[in-house]
C-alpha cells in the first residue's frame, strides 16, 4: 500500500463504524452487533493478494483493479504485471494505481483542476485510502467523484456486484448489507454513499477549501438540512421508481413509473431552479449525489420513450455543466454501456 501525508496531529478524530443504508440507532446496532463499532483492518496478507492480482485498467484513470473470484471485469483489456514482477505505486493527483506498467502523467489541465496528490494536501504522518466499487454502481460513482474533486489519493478495488458469492474483502468491511461502495481508510470501513461523502469531507475538507478548493456540504445549517433532505429522495424516491420502471412489464405499469419518474425529475429541477448547481455557483454535494443519474438518462429515455431535452431542459443543462469537470468525466461510464448492463440485468430485449 502506498503512504501518504495524512491529516495534522492534533486534528478531531472522526470515528468509523459499519453503517446500514437505512438509520438504525447506534445502540439497538451495538446491543446485537457490538464487534462492529470496532476498527476493522484489514489484514495486511489480504492486502498484498490483492496487489499480487492488481490490473490496471485502460481507457480512463489507471486504478488498481481486483478481480472478484470468476469474474471477467469491465472490459477484459488490461496491463498486468508480470509474475514475480514488483508492483511500483505511482500517484496521479487523481487515484494512485498499483502497477508494474508505466503509467501516463496527467496532462496539466487535469491536474490543475484538482490537488496533485494527498501529500500535497496533508502535513504528516500517513494514510492509506482504499474505494471498493463496481464500475456502473451510481451510489459509488458519488464516492469517486468526491475523493477526485477534493484531491484525495487512493486505490480502487473492483467487486463483481451481480455475483452471488462476495468477496472476502466486501464481507469483512460491510458484514451487515454486503454492498459497495466502502471506503476503507487507514484499514477502517466507511459504509453508505452518503455516509462516505461526509466522512470525506471532514477529513480532508476543510483542506481542499483552504486551498482554495470547493465547500462540498454548505456551511449554513438550513442548507445542509436541504442537501440531506433532497439526497435522500434521491436515495429512496427516483433510484426506487428506476427500478420500477425497468422492472414493469406490462405497458400500464411501465407508463405510470415512466409518469412518477418524470415528476421526480422535475422536483429536482424545481431545487436547482436557475442556478449553475444545485448549492449555487458552486459544484457541491448534492451535484456530487444527482449526476450519477445520468449515466441512466439514456436508459430512462429508451425505456420510457420519452426526451429529457424536453421534459427537463435546466437539468440538462445542469448536467453538462457538471460533466465538463475532471472529477465527473474521469467517473462517469458510457451510458450505453450502462443501458446495455442494464438490459442484461432486467432481461429486457
Amino acid at each position: 500500500m502506498a503512504h501518504f501525508s495524512g491529516p495534522k496531529q492534533g486534528a478531531r478524530q472522526i470515528s468509523t463504524q459499519i453503517c446500514s443504508d437505512r438509520p438504525t440507532r447506534q445502540g439497538n446496532l451495538a446491543s446485537f452487533y457490538p464487534h462492529f463499532l470496532l476498527p476493522l483492518p484489514v489484514p495486511s496478507e489480504k492486502l498484498a493478494a490483492a496487489r499480487r492480482l492488481g490490473t490496471a485498467v485502460l481507457g480512463g484513470p489507471a486504478v488498481v483493479s481486483l478481480q472478484a473470484e470468476g469474474s471477467d471485469g469491465r472490459s477484459g483489456k488490461t496491463a498486468t504485471g508480470a509474475p514475480g514482477s514488483r508492483l511500483r505505486p505511482t500517484t496521479t493527483g487523481l487515484c494512485t494505481t498499483m502497477s508494474s506498467q508505466p503509467v501516463p502523467t496527467p496532462s496539466p489541465s487535469t491536474a490543475g483542476r484538482t490537488l496533485t496528490s494527498m501529500a500535497d494536501n496533508m502535513v504528516s504522518g500517513e494514510s492509506e485510502v482504499v474505494c471498493v466499487d463496481f464500475w456502473a454502481n451510481l451510489f459509488g460513482m458519488r464516492v469517486l467523484i468526491t475523493l477526485r474533486e477534493l484531491g484525495v489519493s487512493f486505490e480502487y478495488i473492483e467487486e463483481a456486484l451481480r455475483l452471488r458469492e462476495r468477496s472476502g474483502l466486501v464481507l469483512r468491511m460491510n458484514p451487515v448489507h454486503r454492498m459497495v461502495p466502502i471506503l476503507i481508510h487507514r484499514g477502517r470501513p466507511i459504509c453508505n454513499s452518503i455516509n462516505i461523502l461526509e466522512y470525506i469531507d471532514e477529513v480532508w475538507g476543510h483542506l481542499h477549501a483552504e486551498a482554495g478548493g470547493i465547500q462540498l456540504l454548505p456551511a449554513d445549517p438550513l442548507e445542509r438540512a436541504s442537501a440531506r433532505f433532497w439526497a435522500d429522495f434521491v436515495d429512496h424516491k427516483v433510484f426506487n421508481t428506476e427500478m420500477r420502471l425497468f422492472k414493469s412489464k406490462g405497458d400500464d405499469e411501465k407508463e405510470a413509473a415512466k409518469g412518477e419518474l418524470i415528476r421526480q425529475l422535475r422536483q429536482l429541477e424545481s431545487v436547482l431552479g436557475d442556478k449553475n448547481f444545485f448549492s449555487g455557483d458552486e459544484f457541491g454535494f448534492l451535484d456530487i449525489v444527482v449526476i450519477p443519474l445520468s449515466s441512466m438518462f439514456r436508459a430512462y429515455e429508451q425505456e420510457g420513450k420519452f426526451d429529457l431535452e424536453v421534459e427537463c431542459p435546466k437539468l440538462m443543462r445542469w448536467e453538462k455543466r457538471c460533466k465538463e469537470r475532471e472529477s465527473v468525466k474521469s467517473t462517469l461510464p458510457d451510458e450505453e454501456e450502462v443501458y446495455r448492463m442494464h438490459k442484461k440485468w432486467y432481461g429486457i430485449e
